[in-house]
């Protein structure tokens, strides 16, 4: 779909497809997840007018820093059979206090950048999917934040396949 066109896939318009999957794939065997956001831009002039954008796993978390509950966990808001329903992204890193102040502002907790949460179902009312969360639970119900903390080396799951992947890659599958 996207193999032809330059930076289109990109909702930043900088990485092409090809580094758009690079970027993916470092995120997962570093960090253990990929979070992306499908976006409908149709005023790029593109012949598709979706756009994936990669953001920082780090941003995915519960709005204010709240606990968890039994709905919310790690930003992603579940319904009764604890499926998936919304996600709740920052819009900046939580170390971003004094990088990031779209109005100009100067202060910190006035609402700005890391402040500032978005709330993304997880699909549109016709089935489209609008986030893409990836990641490998230990076990079921678990979310992300858990598995985050009971890993002591993340990277050692995702490691042992790397073979497999070189194989895949070898053949320009």
């Amino acid at each position: 779909m996207w193999k032809g066109s330059n930076c289109h896939c990109d909702a930043s318009r900088r990485l092409p497809f090809s580094a758009m999957l690079g970027l993916a794939m470092r995120s997962f065997l570093m960090g253990g997840e990929i979070l992306a956001t499908a976006e409908w831009l149709s005023n790029r002039g593109n012949y598709y007018a979706t756009a994936i954008r990669i953001i920082h796993p780090a941003r995915l978390c519960n709005p204010n820093d709240r606990m968890d509950t039994d709905r919310l966990r790690a930003g992603v808001e579940l319904d009764h059979h604890g499926a998936p329903r919304a996600y709740h992204i920052r819009q900046a890193l939580p170390g971003d206090c004094f990088l990031y102040f779209p109005r100009g502002e100067a202060s910190l907790g006035d609402g700005n950048g890391p402040y500032i949460w978005t709330r993304v179902p997880r699909e549109t009312a016709w089935g489209r999917r609008q986030v893409l969360h990836v990641f490998e639970p230990e076990h079921p119900g678990q979310t992300w934040e858990a598995v985050k903390k009971s890993s002591l080396c993340c990277g050692s799951p995702r490691l042992a396949r790397l073979p497999a992947l070189r194989k895949v890659k070898n053949r320009g599958m």
